[in-house]
């Protein structure tokens, strides 16, 4: 078989799971958390002006910091250690999906745990060009891609 690569017609992109206490940079589960904890100050901001936003500082804080976001501290001012550190072990892939050049998901396939460590590499050398891998899991994946028409000739 001649090597194959990654076609250009499609984009993919992993999904992850993500298990830390927060949220991780990986996922928006981090972004979410403060968001949904300061929403108040966008809405009070939105009816009111940045100019009210200020004069109410303290009480609008006061308000995010009960409605979660104190939750992100050890105590005032210092971060809790896995807001700023999360495990890297907590957040993993977990599915690959396959998009059309108009950005319309076509397949959602799941990975397979042993293939997870390498998934980098073997998605960098299929993305230049490659033959099919020996590796099980890869294999399956490199399969299910090549079913989809994800691959095209060097």
């Amino acid at each position: 078989m001649p090597p194959l690569k990654l076609s250009e017609q499609f984009r993919w992109y992993p999904i992850y799971e993500d298990t830390t206490r927060f949220g991780s940079a990986v996922t928006n589960q981090c972004d979410l958390s403060v968001r949904n904890a300061c929403a108040d100050i966008v809405a009070y901001r939105q009816s009111h002006g940045l100019a009210a936003v200020v004069n109410q500082t303290l009480a609008l804080l006061n308000t995010a910091m009960s409605a979660g976001l104190a939750e992100f501290y050890n105590r005032p001012g210092v971060l809790h250690p896995d807001w700023l550190y999360p495990d890297p072990h907590s957040v993993r892939p977990v599915a690959l999906v396959l998009e059309d050049e108009r950005g319309q998901a076509i397949a959602q396939i799941p990975l397979a745990d042993d293939l997870v460590p390498d998934l980098a590499a073997y998605l960098g050398e299929w993305s230049q060009g490659a033959v099919p891998p020996a590796q099980p899991a890869a294999l399956n994946l490199w399969n299910a891609l090549m079913d989809l028409g994800a691959f095209s000739l060097v």
